[in-house]
């Protein structure tokens, strides 16, 4: 193993950022962002040697490889329908590109240990506000339910991402 240093890279993209409450006057919020994104290194510096795994010998150099752990795309969409004033249900999605975890960009297996997987996850949540009274006093309280990866997809992102997740929240504030 060795460490190399990256004389220059570059990174070009954009995004796009939509945020609307109570969309046309409904009881709908709806929260959008997209991301393209080109990360090369320009400049890899020196060549590498490296020993391949059957002893030979290799060399590469890394000008021109894909920047590591960087997807190439990415968005999310997050949805919220209001019930009532103390009642909410949301869902959202969730989608990140494959990337390259190796250095000289070989790697090119998904869903084992150390792959850069793309994924698409759905995620649901439900919370409900309610203003109880305790020793004379107003409080805001909340009770949330959900359930992330709600299709139980697999995927790994150097680890394993955990597959479909419940969860219970409550909160309390006086």
């Amino acid at each position: 193993s060795a460490f190399q240093n990256i004389p220059e890279s570059s990174t070009t993209g954009v995004e796009l950022i939509y945020d609307q409450q109570r969309i046309l006057g409904s009881d709908f919020d709806l929260n959008f962002n997209a991301t393209w994104m080109d990360a090369l290194v320009e400049d890899g510096g020196d060549d590498i040697i490296f020993r391949e795994a059957d002893g030979t010998n290799s060399v590469f150099n890394l000008t021109g490889k894909q920047r590591i752990r960087l997807p190439e795309w990415r968005f999310n969409v997050f949805t919220t329908y209001h019930i009532s004033t103390a009642w909410d249900v949301s869902v959202a999605g969730r989608y990140t590109s494959d990337s390259f975890n190796d250095i000289d960009n070989k790697d090119y297996v998904n869903g084992v240990f150390g792959s850069q997987d793309g994924f698409f996850f759905l995620d649901f949540k439900t919370n409900y506000r309610f203003k109880p009274k305790l020793f004379g006093k107003q409080g805001n309280s909340r009770l949330s339910f959900g359930i992330n990866n709600l299709t139980d997809q697999t995927a790994f992102v150097f680890h394993p991402y955990p597959q479909r997740t419940f969860f219970i929240e409550g909160a309390l504030s006086f």
